[in-house]
């Protein structure tokens, strides 16, 4: 299966709004969605997924997943919303949204390892971006 991965990050006060349509109009297409993003304190994004598979689409596989890493405290206005839109039985598709902090263990684990704070920080970020670390 094939994944697009579109990536980007939101710096204080920047505003990023995201309006994605995936259309399936052929028979068994395969597309994998990845939008990964990273928000830093006093940032806001709107990032908006659809994935719409068409009647003459049948054995289409279909799968959207929206990540987000907030920085700081102060990240407001962020949203993820996945949306699928089947008009078709014969399909496989589904959707996923996750938006959490850095993970507080890996940012430990690379400070006893003599990271300081910001190149740990930084490190995590560009691991999440290139899909090596996840926020859970």
């Amino acid at each position: 299966m094939k994944t697009i991965t579109n990536t980007f990050r939101v710096k204080s006060g920047e505003t990023k709004i995201l309006d994605d349509v995936w259309r399936f109009d052929k028979p068994d297409s395969q597309q994998k969605m990845v939008v990964k993003a990273v928000v830093e304190e006093g940032g806001k994004v709107e990032m908006k997924g659809k994935i719409i598979i068409e009647k003459e689409a049948i054995n289409t596989e279909a799968y959207l997943d929206q990540r987000i890493m907030l920085l700081g405290k102060g990240a407001v206005g962020v949203v993820a919303q996945p949306e699928l839109e089947i008009n078709c039985n014969q399909v496989k598709a589904s959707h996923a949204a996750t938006v959490g902090p850095v993970n507080p263990d890996q940012l430990f684990y690379l400070m006893a390892r003599g990271k300081n704070y910001t190149e740990a920080l930084e490190l995590l970020v560009e691991a999440f971006l290139n899909g090596c670390v996840d926020i859970y």
